[in-house]
């Protein structure tokens, strides 16, 4: 039996597990478990004999000439080894993940463990989002208090706000490590942005030492100031930046300036943390924060609305069902943890060949509240985008969007961390926008959340991914918690 037929009799027997049913029909219900090494089926149990078990022994004889095709199938992940069309996934849930907690935008919620939510001292922090591609709340500076408008960055240390002496006509383009100094070119203003003006504040004590920040999306420059902070009905008193030289991206963007809550080994310039001063002002009880980001239906540009809500000291049970899951962090960097597995099926005509594991030697990944979609290494987001359907993975719209055939079905990704998995379906990582196609004309594309990024060696889970799964950042443990978000 050559390759082709025996791979034949695999797809006939994935085909009875998607076709079989529990009513005493016809259909052969079996249970496959397939191991780290794909040379044999550890266990095979059958309700109906007639004639399987000839083909169990035919396959079984022949199996290891396939063992090419199933070297990515992974025991700890079996997400999408069957997908019933239409089918009953809590059956198949049940028996794909036996004794593993599952957190899943198709999966259903349990009630809150309210053991998570004992901190007698919280302060919540309501998010806006503009088109569920930016998420920013209103912060308070100064006395008389000047409200401005905040990006809450996990995937960053520093606190800094646009000043009022900001140049908008000049450019930050690139910045000298020796002199501290920005080049500077012309360019537009920006009138959008609110403007911290430290002389109108009362309580404002200056510090003078310069700021210099690079992000990944642009450059920041200005000098440290301290004035009081209002946030989340809560006083207290803190140092930050003021921002007086802006790369284009900040110069365009919707809020006046960035708390960084990431951890404290990259504060530039040792500066303090929002979570820190909070504790040590007698504010909250937990050095920690959880984050609720809604998806917004009917969202117009430059429209802001109710996106979420940010809570420092501890979590709201509302905004999240089932247990909070935990993994550890592994870096002192940043909000780093480890993917052992992440998967998808690979489907012929409808039916799974096969687990594709792109990270097979697991991989590392960050929550980050500043990043608008799934961010991940170039060639490992390619090969997914390519088995999620994309026909020209490597094509992308604006040089940086990979389109979707939005006439099929999408599998379903799964990443295993910790000793949970979470399955992220279309809903989670497919998004609708008009394009313009080069006739001028428009047209509704599907558009993949997992973008490629050859200048990095991390997946970075943004706001496509936060918006199903609450998280919890706790400095104090060590961890990064996961729950479905409550919508």
């Amino acid at each position: 039996m050559d390759v082709l037929s025996c791979l034949a009799l695999a797809c006939a027997i994935i085909t009875a597990v998607v076709s079989g049913d529990d009513d005493g029909g016809t259909g052969k219900l079996l249970r496959v478990q397939i191991i780290r090494s794909p040379s044999i089926f550890s266990t095979l149990s059958q309700r109906d004999s007639g004639g399987t078990e000839e083909l169990i022994a035919k396959l079984s004889s022949h199996f290891a000439k396939l063992s090419s095709h199933f070297a990515n199938v992974q025991q700890d992940i079996g997400a999408g080894l069957v997908q019933r069309r239409g089918g009953d996934r809590e059956q198949i849930n049940n028996w794909l993940f036996s004794g593993t907690p599952v957190l899943g935008d198709d999966v259903m919620g349990e009630e809150v463990d309210s053991s998570e939510s004992q901190s007698a001292k919280l302060i919540k922090e309501s998010l806006l989002t503009i088109l569920n591609d930016y998420y920013f709340g209103a912060v308070e500076i100064g006395t008389p208090p000047q409200k401005l408008y905040f990006q809450f960055d996990s995937g960053s240390s520093s606190f800094w706000v646009t000043s009022s002496e900001v140049n908008c006509h000049k450019k930050a383009t690139t910045l000298s490590h020796n002199k501290g100094l920005f080049k500077s070119g012309q360019a537009q203003g920006c009138p959008q942005l609110r403007k911290y003006n430290h002389t109108k504040s009362t309580t404002y004590t200056p510090v003078g030492e310069q700021f210099d920040i690079h992000y990944g999306s642009g450059l920041v420059h200005g000098y440290v100031s301290e004035d009081a902070i209002h946030i989340g009905g809560s006083n207290f008193r803190m140092k930050f930046a003021e921002a007086t030289l802006l790369s284009l991206e900040f110069r365009r963007s919707q809020y006046d300036g960035v708390i960084g809550l990431g951890r404290k080994a990259i504060s530039v310039d040792n500066l303090p943390m929002v979570v820190d001063e909070l504790k040590k002002a007698g504010l909250i009880e937990r050095r920690m924060y959880s984050a609720y980001m809604i998806r917004t239906v009917g969202a117009k540009p430059h429209t802001p609305l109710h996106g979420g809500t940010l809570v420092f000291g501890g979590v709201d049970p509302n905004h999240y069902a089932g247990m909070i899951q935990y993994v550890p962090v592994n870096s002192i960097q940043y909000w780093q943890f480890r993917l052992h597995s992440l998967t998808v099926p690979y489907i012929i005509n409808g039916i799974t060949i096969s687990l594709v594991n792109i990270c097979p030697d697991g991989c590392n990944a960050m929550p980050d509240t500043g990043t608008t979609s799934i961010v991940g290494p170039e060639a490992d987001v390619d090969r997914l985008n390519e088995i999620l359907g994309a026909p020209h993975p490597r094509q992308r719209l604006y040089g940086i969007l990979t389109e979707l055939d939005c006439n099929r079905r999408h599998p379903v990704v799964t990443m295993g961390m910790g000793h949970f998995v979470i399955r992220l379906t279309e809903k989670t990582y497919i998004k609708r926008m008009l394009v313009k196609s080069k006739d001028g004309t428009t047209r509704v594309a599907c558009i993949s959340a997992f973008l490629a990024s050859a200048a990095i060696d991390k997946w970075l889970f943004g706001d496509s991914f936060l918006q199903s799964f609450y998280s919890v950042f706790d400095y104090d443990n060590n961890r990064i918690g996961f729950a479905m978000a409550a919508h």
